[in-house]
């Protein structure tokens, strides 16, 4: 069993083949993607996946965000308002115009068409989040 698996085995969490990553990455930010080592990322509801990867010959990171599933909102999901990953997605796309610190964001796929539930991918910053 390999690490990636044993991890979402932890958390309850689907396992996504290495290519299938890949493949939605490179769909993502339009360039050949080799990825080196994925692991998922804890806390909160969203099925967020830590990517390191190879383009054009650098190092990058990136994270994941998948639709977070129905039994990820719990005893609240009648209480709280519809997820909207596309509303998250635009806001976060609108904020790269400013000089706030927010991860730049490509590739949203809003009908699960590459990881089976929509998703985008958002670059990787180091730190505590303000949110």
């Amino acid at each position: 069993m390999s690490i990636i698996t044993n991890q979402a085995a932890k958390l309850n969490r689907q396992v996504i083949p290495e290519k299938i990553i890949s493949e939605y990455l490179s769909w993502a930010i339009d360039k050949p993607v080799a990825v080196k080592e994925i692991s998922l990322m804890s806390g909160g509801v969203h099925n967020n996946i830590l990517v390191n990867a190879t383009v054009d010959g650098e190092s990058q990171k990136y994270v994941i965000r998948q639709m977070p599933p129905a039994e990820s909102f719990g005893f609240a999901r009648n209480q709280v308002k519809p997820y909207d990953l596309q509303l998250e997605f635009l806001a976060l796309k609108d904020l790269e115009r400013l000089s706030l610190k927010t991860p730049r964001v490509w590739g949203l796929d809003d009908r699960g068409k590459f990881l089976t539930r929509p998703a985008f991918v958002m670059e990787f910053i180091e730190g505590p989040t303000v949110l």
